[in-house]
């Protein structure tokens, strides 16, 4: 009596360790050498527009509602109340309000610069810049299209609609 050996499946494909078509490793194999500098200029260029569109914004102080989010607002000034900054409304005086994400931000920004407008400008600005890169890096992975991410970076990184969380 012969059997036959159990069937045994094949083994799957190794899959390269890259993680995605943002992979350096990756673009460098697909694009050549030069696609990191070209990666890096993009994302000059897109850190660039931010910049230039809202440096005007730095040397200026704290405007309508700073009052209450950043001079008046005892939550930020110590780190021991940190977890009522995820319990409570935005302050104390503004109940109708519950955004813990910005009071953690007005946190670190309070205890980098203290009650200086211009610190809080800068942080604003330099996080909208790191949010303009992240756009163009989004539709890059998800596309593959370099002008369509490119346009998509700079558009997020200039637009007057995103003028008032930035300054």
């Amino acid at each position: 009596l012969q059997t036959e050996p159990p069937l045994i499946p094949p083994p799957l494909p190794q899959r390269p360790h890259a993680t995605g078509p943002m992979d350096p490793r990756v673009v460098r194999d697909r694009m050549g050498r030069g696609a990191i500098t070209a990666q890096l200029l993009t994302l000059g260029l897109i850190a660039a527009l931010g910049l230039a569109v809202y440096a005007n914004s730095l040397p200026g102080g704290f405007l309508w509602d700073d009052r209450f989010l950043v001079e008046e607002n005892v939550l930020i000034r110590e780190w021991r109340l940190l977890p009522r900054l995820f319990a409570t409304p935005l302050t104390p005086d503004f109940y109708s309000c519950y955004r813990p994400l910005v009071n953690l931000f007005f946190m670190g920004c309070y205890h980098l610069w203290g009650l200086a407008p211009f610190g809080y400008h800068l942080t604003g600005v330099l996080l909208h810049v790191v949010n303009a890169s992240l756009a163009y890096a989004l539709i890059r992975a998800l596309s593959e299209d370099h002008a369509l991410a490119l346009s998509t970076g700079c558009v997020f990184a200039v637009h007057p609609a995103l003028s008032e969380p930035v300054n």
